[in-house]
């Protein structure tokens, strides 16, 4: 299970225990234990005081109920939105990692080769050497904190952040960049 399960199963059974106990408030209220009329009270005064003494509970746990829930949803909107950010940040630094190997890497392997076309080889190198500057780019705080977000292990990540390079190849129109 994870942190983020375990967390929202805490706040339901918080919110169970919330409402428990607004309805033994107004158990405790229906009964008189809470409350026993002063002698000469109006009928229309015990009645208010009667209706007061059941609300109040009920009120206060629907409050806290609604609070937990807000909270809730807060911290899951805080954590989306920065997923979100971190996934534009590996987007943006996928493509300056393929401009950089394209500007750099790229030219010179091309011009050591005898026909003018990367090898299987040198294609993979080209690969490794734009994850490595996406890396860099990305510094390894953003990398870690878009790790944890998406909840993927160390190989399934770096897959994924091949997937975010080879993205930005086709989006930068890079036909023959050998990131293929």
């Amino acid at each position: 299970m994870t942190h983020e399960a375990k967390e929202m199963r805490q706040a339901w059974w918080l919110s169970v225990a919330l409402v428990v106990i607004g309805a033994l408030g107004v158990l405790v209220s229906l009964f008189g234990v809470a409350h026993a009329g002063e002698p000469g009270d109006s009928i229309r005064g015990q009645a208010i005081s009667w209706g007061l003494d059941i609300l109040g509970p009920v009120v206060a746990a629907l409050a806290g109920w609604a609070l937990l829930k807000v909270g809730a949803w807060l911290k899951t909107k805080t954590q989306n939105e920065q997923a979100r950010a971190l996934i534009d940040l590996a987007a943006r630094s996928a493509g300056t990692a393929v401009r950089a190997v394209e500007a750099t890497l790229r030219p010179t392997l091309k011009a050591a080769a005898s026909n003018g076309k990367l090898t299987p080889n040198e294609g993979a190198a080209l690969r490794v050497a734009a994850l490595k500057a996406m890396k860099s780019d990305m510094g390894p705080a953003a990398a870690e904190l878009l790790q944890k977000s998406l909840q993927l292990g160390r190989d399934e990540f770096d897959g994924w952040l091949g997937r975010q390079v080879e993205a930005a190849n086709l989006t930068l129109s890079s036909k023959d960049l050998g990131l293929r």
